[in-house]
Parts: C-alpha cells; sequence; structure tokens
C-alpha cells in the first residue's frame, strides 16, 4: 500500500478553519463562514486543476451540495428538487463544529509518528470526501451534502453530557456549537420525503467514531492494535417497519452484521465492526434521515480518546483503509435492497 493519506492531511489543514457564518450585520450567511470558503475553494481546485465534473452551491438550510450537474444550471433548491429525480445514493459529512474546536489554534493536528491527533470531528470526513472527490469521478446519481447544523445547540439549556464519557467532554459550553444553524441533513430529508423519493435514495452519513463509545471490548482491546478502520451503524428496523427476515441479525448480538448487508465482500468486512444504532450511534444526522424513512447507515471513522476533544485522535493506516473502504462501500450500498 501506498504512504498513507499525505493528500488528505494538507485537505484537512487547509479546510480547517471556523465556522462562524455571520456577515459583518450579523446575519446568518453561510458564505462568511472561513471553513466554507475553503471547502469552495477545494472544489473549484477539484474541477479546474484535477478537470472533474462537478457543480455545486451554498444554502444557508443545507450546507454545500455538490453533484455532478445541475439541469439548467440551476444551483438552488429547485434544481436540488430536479437533481433528486436523478439520485440514489447521498454522501453528508457535516462541516459545523463544537465550540471546544471552533478556533484556529484548536483546530490544527498534531502528527505523532503514525498518530493523528486533534480536532477530527468531523473535518477528518470532509477532507477524505473531498479527497475521493480527485480520485474517482462524481456519479450521476451521487449527490454530496456538506451538512450543517449537525452538533449540538445548547444556550439556555443544559445537556446531559455524561451519556458516556468517552465520547462527551463535561464541559457544556465546549460540547456544542456554539449558535443557532440550520441543520442541513433534517431540511434535505424533508425534501426527499416530500418528492415521494425516500423508498429510493439511500444515505451514508460520514462521521468519527470510537469503539469505547459503543462499550465494544473484544481481543483487539488496545485501539492501536485494532485493525478495524471504520464502524457501520445502522438501525436494525427503519421507522414504521416491522423487524422482518430483511432487518433481522445474523446473530442476536449488538455487534454483528445484518442479513441485508451480507453481500458486502470479506475483505471490507474485515476492517468493519457493523453495529446497531439506537441510542448508543455517533453522528446524529443519520436520524433526521431515518426519521423520514429514508435507509441511512453512519460510516465512522474509527478512533480513540474522547470524540470531542484535542486528545482524539486516529492513525494514518485508518484513514488510508477508511478511505479505500468509502470508495467501496459508495458502490456495495447501491446494491443493498430495501
Amino acid at each position: 500500500m501506498q504512504e498513507p493519506t499525505p493528500e488528505v492531511l494538507r485537505v484537512f489543514e487547509k479546510i480547517a478553519k471556523t465556522h462562524i457564518p455571520f456577515d459583518s450585520d450579523k446575519e446568518y450567511d453561510i458564505n462568511s463562514s472561513n471553513k466554507v470558503k475553503a471547502i469552495l475553494e477545494e472544489l473549484k481546485e477539484i474541477k479546474e486543476k484535477y478537470g472533474k465534473q462537478i457543480d455545486y452551491f451554498t444554502d444557508n438550510r443545507l450546507g454545500i451540495i455538490v453533484a455532478k450537474s445541475f439541469d439548467n444550471n440551476k444551483k438552488n433548491i429547485a434544481g436540488l428538487e430536479e437533481k433528486l429525480n436523478d439520485i440514489n445514493l447521498v454522501l453528508d459529512s457535516h462541516i459545523d463544529l463544537i465550540k471546544l474546536f471552533n478556533t484556529d489554534n484548536n483546530l490544527k493536528l498534531n502528527i505523532d509518528g503514525d498518530k493523528v491527533i486533534g480536532a477530527l470531528d468531523n473535518t477528518i470526513t470532509n477532507a477524505i470526501l473531498l479527497n475521493i472527490l480527485k480520485q474517482k469521478d462524481l456519479a450521476d446519481d451521487t449527490l454530496i451534502l456538506f451538512s450543517i447544523g449537525e452538533e449540538h445547540y445548547c444556550k439556555g439549556k443544559k445537556r446531559n453530557c455524561d451519556i458516556n464519557e468517552a465520547a462527551y467532554c463535561n464541559d457544556v459550553d465546549d460540547d456544542c456549537r456554539g449558535f443557532k444553524e440550520k441543520n442541513g441533513a433534517r431540511k434535505l430529508a424533508k425534501i426527499i420525503k416530500q418528492k415521494k423519493l425516500q423508498k429510493k435514495i439511500k444515505v451514508i452519513n460520514l462521521d468519527v467514531t470510537e469503539k469505547d463509545y459503543h462499550k465494544l471490548h473484544n481481543k483487539y482491546n488496545t485501539f492501536d492494535k485494532c485493525n478495524y478502520a471504520a464502524f457501520i451503524e445502522y438501525d436494525p428496523i427503519p421507522d414504521g417497519e416491522e423487524e422482518d427476515n430483511n432487518y433481522a441479525k445474523i446473530k442476536n448480538e449488538r455487534y454483528s452484521t445484518l442479513v441485508k448487508f451480507a453481500g458486502f465482500k470479506e475483505k471490507f468486512e474485515e476492517h468493519v465492526i457493523f453495529c446497531d444504532h439506537n441510542e448508543d450511534g455517533t453522528g446524529d444526522n443519520l436520524e433526521k434521515y431515518q426519521d423520514k424513512g429514508i435507509f441511512g447507515i453512519t460510516f465512522g471513522l474509527s478512533t480513540s480518546n474522547k470524540i470531542h476533544s484535542k486528545n482524539n485522535y486516529t492513525t494514518k493506516s485508518k484513514i488510508e483503509n477508511y478511505t479505500e473502504l468509502l470508495k467501496n462501500l459508495i458502490e456495495e450500498i447501491k446494491k443493498v435492497v430495501i
């Protein structure tokens, strides 16, 4: 395998900017976000320098929307609604940041040998997805949403930040987004349902996760020796449906594949843990799609230490494996019957 992830880490450094989407009049404006500006610059480079056919636009209710093209160059909600008729797969990677990470100093990574340490949530999957766009042509039936508003907004109420100490820091202010923002996944899910496309379109939600969060204990009880690069979090019973053979687990335990995923390649499963999402999953955007009856999974990069802390880390080799697995997953999930 080639030297892992130099381009992903370069892109991370480029887009690791503050996300404070307000103009000089203190009105919400996504294009005023430094992080959004950096991602748009990277998309422009992908289109012009790498010659990839992509088109994109921003929206204050969604985030950054990317497709191969939009009919009649309609880069707005109306154009998105038309484009969804051709879409079978949505890739969602949220760009908003918790308050702790939303400063220039706290966004920097610390590279220590194979370890990649710092504010991974969720800039690392933003960078991975942008890197894949350079390597792989975006299919006509695939839409990318760099979504806004995934992290919690806690002003005025105290959120229980002790759900699991391995995943949540105890400082409520640092664990929150710090300002109100529309949830892009909720908006897109609503549009999909309004167009009655919820049984056609699948979603892969990209985020970070960790095995301590899931209370997972196995022979790989040390992260650095664990070969799992990713977790697939799923809902075994989609909203409004009864459990049947299509959703039944192969084994009567949380950590097992579903019959639905039985066709995934063995090599793929060697590096992935399948997890019943329920209340213990990461990647809150997945719930927004599931609430509208849309089939989706969270594909979480395996990390260690608290996710919402500057000590969160993964490894270069896991980033490399996750990237290759995601490219595979994009094709495999299209074969899943829903």
